[in-house]
Order: structure tokens, then C-alpha cells, then sequence
């Protein structure tokens, strides 16, 4: 199996199997030995500090899509952890995508990296791979061979951390996230929109106190019933 670099981590001692090992992880694109192309795209690892897979390692990638930084995630993740067993490689890969469903969770990061290295151990490691980015100088190196060994590379991962936070807005990563010219027009048309759409700052209500004086009219009034004495003496004086 024809196998390339294309990036590497930092080495450290780890439990490979049941065997203490000095291992150094890294990003390997891997083929046929007959000189074909370079048709899986991964993470693995070397024994040793050298260049090369030949003093023996593993490594595990899939045919497609080809992630270039999720793969270089997966990487850093295992550089942290300490314990390496069947299926750690596919976890860790499978750990480098910052959007996991809850089964993948439970079967990669629970079931083969909690499992053996201990949930402090794993998180942290996790954590560490999210907080960190690909150096432009490292990022253009990986990009260059690539480029050299023929290899197709998806994008998409790479909007999708911008898209999540993980990756600056100024990232150098931003450049390989193809904007077309009808996806510009459509942002610039939406930039008025919104502003137009804006609401506005609400106004402050005014109180007004107003006296209403209602006219009451005095109810009328009737005379006085006289009396039997007054009628008389009204009478005898007419």
C-alpha cells in the first residue's frame, strides 16, 4: 500500500495495543502499490519520530468524501489520547467533525475513546483539537501536496466550522470556501432588505391629562303645596 503524509502531529509515548510505543500521528493519503491514485484520505500513525510509515504503523481513512481538516482534527485528537485499540483511529476521525448525532457519539466517542482512555482523557483532548487551527504555513503545505499527489478535496467542512465558530472569519480557510458570483448578488440584495426591514426604535407614549368638565343641570322646581290655612287667608285677601 503506496502511502503519503500529509501532515504531522506531535510524537508521544502511548499504549498501542497492549505495548508501550513512542508513535507520531498524522494526516495520510494511502493507494495502490501500483502506482495508482491516491484513492483513501485519513489519520494514522508511525512508530517513532521519523518521516515515514515504513517502521511500521496504522492507518484508516475512507475513500470518500476526502476532509482535509476534519482529518486534520482527528489527528489532534490523537495526539491526546493515550491508549490506542481496535477502532481508535476511526474515533478519532469520526470526533474531528464538530456536528456528531448522538448514536456516533455514544459508539466512537463513548463505546472506543471514553472507553479506554477515560472521559477526562478524551474530552480534553476533544477540546484541545477545536481550540486549535491549521498555521497558514502549515495549512499551505498541506494544501501543496495535495495538490501534488492529485487529491480531491472537499470543502464543505471546512463552511461548516466557519459557519459554527470554530474558524475566523479572517482564516486563510476562508479562501477555499467558494462563493459564486449569484451567491454575492444574493447577499448584497439581502443587505438593504434588512435594513429596510429594520424595526424602528419605538416611540415614547406621551400622557396627556385631560380635565372634562360635564355641565350638570339643576333639577327643576316644583312650588310648594300650601297649606288649607294658606289658600284661606290668600282667599279672604283677594
Amino acid at each position: 500500500m503506496a502511502t503519503a503524509i500529509i501532515a504531522k502531529g506531535k510524537p508521544n509515548f502511548k499504549t498501542v495495543e497492549g505495548q508501550r510505543r513512542l508513535v507520531t500521528p498524522c494526516v495520510v493519503l494511502y493507494g495502490s502499490d501500483d502506482g495508482g491514485r491516491y484513492h483513501s484520505f485519513g489519520i494514522g500513525f508511525f512508530y517513532g519520530r521519523g518521516r515515514r510509515l515504513r517502521r511500521g504503523g496504522q492507518v484508516w481513512g475512507l475513500m470518500m468524501p476526502q476532509i482535509l481538516l476534519q482529518s486534520w482534527r482527528g489527528m489532534k485528537i490523537l495526539e491526546g489520547v493515550k491508549v490506542i485499540n481496535y477502532g481508535t483511529l476511526c474515533a478519532c476521525w469520526t470526533s474531528g467533525t464538530p456536528e456528531m448525532r448522538e448514536d456516533d457519539y455514544q459508539r466512537y466517542v463513548v463505546d472506543d475513546l471514553i472507553k479506554f482512555n477515560g472521559e477526562k482523557v478524551t474530552l480534553a483532548a476533544r477540546d484541545r483539537a477545536f481550540q486549535a487551527t491549521p498555521s497558514p504555513q502549515e495549512w499551505s503545505r498541506m494544501l501543496s501536496k495535495c495538490k501534488k499527489l492529485g487529491a480531491d478535496l472537499a470543502n464543505f467542512d471546512i463552511k461548516r466550522e466557519i459557519e459554527g465558530g470554530y474558524l475566523k472569519k479572517k482564516s486563510t480557510l476562508n479562501l477555499l470556501v467558494p462563493t459564486s458570483e449569484a451567491e454575492r448578488q444574493k447577499r448584497r440584495r439581502k443587505k438593504p432588505l434588512a435594513h429596510e426591514q429594520r424595526p424602528s426604535a419605538p416611540q415614547p407614549v406621551q400622557r396627556v391629562q385631560m380635565e372634562v368638565k360635564v355641565p350638570v343641570a339643576a333639577p327643576p322646581t316644583t312650588a310648594k303645596r300650601r297649606g288649607l290655612f294658606s289658600w284661606l287667608l290668600g282667599r279672604q285677601a283677594a
